[in-house]
């Protein structure tokens, strides 16, 4: 088991793209909210800083940056209503972060 694999306990499973969206459980409520912020203006940026910042590896760092609500409260994809930081959008299927 990795270091990066070590410390990742939180995971949600998209079921639209098949992918299991993973964050370490050491990132605070402050530091999502400063990731999703970034990646709500640039998920590329966002993409960026949870690799070098909070150590996951670039495909953790994609996955979790694009599953990143574009507007608080509405899902990523198809922009209905999402509730909770977590979720899974009932009309799409996608996971959410909306930190």
């Amino acid at each position: 088991m990795s270091e990066n694999e070590a410390n990742i306990d939180n995971a949600v499973m998209c079921p639209r793209c098949r992918t299991v969206v993973t964050w370490p459980s050491s990132l605070s409520d402050g530091d999502k909210s400063s990731i999703a912020q970034t990646a709500r203006f640039n998920a590329l940026e966002g993409t960026k800083r949870l690799h070098d910042q909070f150590g996951l590896d670039l495909r953790q760092a994609k996955g979790a940056a694009l599953h990143i609500t574009r507007i608080p409260g509405q899902c990523h994809r198809c922009k209905a209503p999402v509730s909770g930081a977590i979720s899974v959008c009932p009309n799409c299927r996608s996971a959410n972060l909306d930190w």
